[in-house]
C-alpha cells in the first residue's frame, strides 16, 4: 500500500541515495529534471525513466528502484488513473508518487485514493524534494506543506456549535488532530511528537478512527478525509 503499513514509522535502517525512475509523456520534462537532481547525487540516484507507453511497473522493479515518480500534466482524471492505476496494482518493491503543477484538491484527493506515497509540485527546490523523496522512501505519505497545512488549521480551528473537523463521523477531537496529522503526512514517530503523545497512543487511535471511517489503512483514511472535505 502506498502508506507504507499501518505502522507508520519511517524506515530508520534506509542507508544509500534514493533509487528513483522518472516517468512522463515527453523527453524533454525527463531530462530536465534528471539534470535537476544530478546535483543532490549523493541522496538521489537517478535509475531510469520511462514514457508512458512503456511497461513502467516492470523496468522499476528490474532496475531495483524504491520510487517511481511521475511526472504528468494532468489534463483530467482519467489521464491521471490510467498510468498510475497500472503502476498500483502490480505486485512491487517500489511506491509511486505524483510530481505536478495541480493544486486543486480533486487531483490530490484522486492520487491519494488511487495509493500515490505523495503529491509532489513541480515549483519545489532540488534539495526540498530531495527531502521529501527520502520521506517517501521512509515510509511516509508525503504531500507538498501548501496543500498539507490547510489541512492541519482546519483541524485546530473549532467552530461554535460546528464541532470539528470529522465530528459528524463520530471522531473525537484528539482523533481529528490525529487525522489531520496523517493527511498532512505525517508517520506515527511525527504525529507523537507533534501532539506530545506515545507512539502506542497514536497507534490507539489510528485504530479507532479506521474504525469509524469504515478504513482499513493510512491511505484510505487521508482519502475519505480529502473525499468528505473534512479540511478545506
Amino acid at each position: 500500500m502506498a502508506a507504507g503499513g499501518d505502522s507508520g514509522a519511517p524506515d530508520q535502517t534506509a542507508s544509500g541515495p534514493v533509487r528513483v525512475m522518472l516517468v512522463d509523456d515527453t523527453e524533454l520534462v525527463l531530462k530536465g529534471l534528471a539534470a535537476m537532481l544530478e546535483d543532490c547525487g549523493e541522496r538521489v540516484e537517478v535509475v531510469g525513466s520511462a514514457f508512458f507507453d512503456q511497461d513502467v511497473s516492470d523496468a522499476a522493479e528490474q532496475a531495483g528502484v524504491h520510487i517511481v515518480l511521475v511526472d504528468v500534466e494532468l489534463m483530467g482524471q482519467e489521464q491521471l488513473r490510467g498510468p498510475i492505476e497500472r503502476l498500483l496494482q502490480s505486485a512491487s518493491s517500489f511506491r509511486t508518487a505524483i510530481y505536478t503543477d495541480r493544486q486543486e484538491g480533486s487531483y490530490l484527493f484522486e492520487a491519494l485514493r488511487l495509493g500515490a506515497a505523495g503529491y509532489l509540485l513541480k515549483s519545489t527546490p532540488a534539495q526540498m524534494l530531495v527531502n521529501q523523496l527520502e520521506r517517501i522512501r521512509a515510509g511516509e505519505v508525503v504531500i507538498h506543506a501548501s496543500l498539507a497545512t490547510r489541512a492541519t488549521l482546519a483541524a485546530t480551528r473549532v467552530s461554535d456549535g460546528q464541532g470539528w473537523p470529522g465530528a459528524e463521523a463520530g471522531l473525537t477531537k484528539r482523533e481529528s488532530e490525529v487525522l489531520a496529522l496523517l493527511v498532512e503526512g505525517q508517520a506515527n514517530r511525527g504525529i507523537a511528537e507533534s501532539l506530545f503523545l506515545s507512539e502506542e497512543t497514536v497507534k490507539t487511535h489510528l485504530r479507532s478512527i479506521y474504525r469509524k471511517l469504515d478504513v482499513r489503512d493510512r491511505s484510505q483514511a487521508i482519502a475519505t478525509a480529502l473525499r468528505e472535505r473534512m479540511f478545506p
